[in-house]
């Protein structure tokens, strides 16, 4: 059975981190799939994103199909005050899983071709709310002593090129970012981990390869990869999936690598700062 193709334990889910879910990004793409592959193991979900239509439509849906509760809460991740709106929309639910799957690169451009504006949109989006998002929740989290935070991040963050210097940097972070907060978090029960997504067959990617007239070949499944998501929850920090001609044997390598990286960076953070609670 591949990567991809594991049963999800929805048992685990369940006991683990709780009845709700809260999925940013989940209009379409691998974050509908996230709020499905949830739904389905009686997960209830709050489905987020900018377009209230499509999150109803998906709502309804996962009800009928399902028998769970949802709750649609349309919301521009891209603003200031989202993090705090967002928790302030679910204050009353046992939030136990946070999927922060929102960050997609509508552009493809060059860093002077656009307004600085639209840039910092980006970073607001990509860094400054799930920074947020993360303390606000995984502060009721750690008061439960139990609690997951899943950080979609992509290939592009292991390295800057032409037309990606704001995303590739911003995907960076999400993946230093919830390094550490895995290393700091564990302890108190709560599970963080960072997927590092290749390229992926999203609605989102099809609209800018339209847009600059290309094809690209052997894009990964959507469904594919938001599974292997919820696989690695819990196991953590970091899971690279294998991409281009990355080999899965490299890919598995390149994660213990970084596993065992953050370990060691958190034997000298103790040294240099002691074992603060």
């Amino acid at each position: 059975m591949g990567a991809g193709q594991d049963a999800i334990d929805g048992v685990r889910l369940r006991e683990r981190y709780g009845p709700w879910a809260v999925i940013a990004g989940a209009s379409e793409g691998m974050g509908r799939d996230y709020a499905r592959m949830l739904a389905e193991q009686g997960v209830h979900c709050v489905l987020v994103s900018r377009r209230q239509p499509l999150l109803d439509e998906l709502a309804a849906g996962l009800e009928r199909d399902h028998g769970i509760q949802t709750r649609a809460i349309a919301l521009d991740l891209s603003e200031r005050d989202a993090s705090q709106r967002l928790f302030d929309l679910t204050a009353d639910l046992d939030v136990g899983l946070y999927i922060s799957n929102a960050g997609a690169d509508s552009r493809g451009a060059y860093f002077l071709d656009c307004p600085i504006d639209d840039w910092l949109g980006m970073l607001q989006r990509n860094t400054a709310t799930v920074m947020g998002c993360c303390h606000r929740f995984a502060t009721a989290m750690k008061q439960r002593g139990r609690g997951g935070i899943l950080i979609m991040a992509s290939g592009a963050g292991l390295g800057g090129g032409p037309r990606l210097a704001v995303y590739s940097a911003t995907k960076a972070f999400e993946i230093a970012f919830a390094e550490s907060l895995w290393s700091e978090l564990g302890p108190h029960g709560i599970d963080v981990t960072c997927l590092v997504a290749p390229a992926t067959d999203t609605p989102a990617l099809r609209r800018l390869l339209e847009r600059s007239g290309l094809t690209l070949e052997g894009l990964f499944a959507s469904e594919e990869v938001a599974r292997t998501g919820l696989r690695e929850l819990g196991r953590g920090p970091t899971y690279i999936f294998p991409f281009a001609d990355v080999t899965p044997e490299q890919a598995a390598a390149d994660t213990a690598a970084r596993r065992e990286r953050v370990e060691k960076t958190a034997r000298s953070a103790g040294m240099f700062f002691g074992d603060a609670d």
